[in-house]
């Protein structure tokens, strides 16, 4: 996982792009935005957690940074 790909999506697409994207890699298995990554599995998870950085941004008023930390202590544990 990097995160500088994570915050690099969740910067330049909206939720609904992200959104749509991660629906069109379960159907296609193409991504249809582009993702940077290892695997398909590393560039799904960007896809994710660009979503999931931008949703808590948009409930919590947090900006990105805050919201960015929030995602990496999520996957600590």
């Amino acid at each position: 996982m990097i995160i500088a790909e994570i915050k690099r999506l969740a910067e330049t697409h909206t939720i609904e792009l992200l959104t749509e994207a991660i629906r069109a890699y379960y159907e296609t298995k193409t991504f249809g935005v582009d993702v940077e990554g290892k695997d398909d599995g590393e560039k799904y998870t960007h896809l994710y957690g660009s979503a999931w950085v931008l949703n808590h941004m948009k409930e919590h008023g947090s900006d990105i940074r805050t919201a960015l930390r929030a995602y990496g202590a999520l996957l600590r544990f």
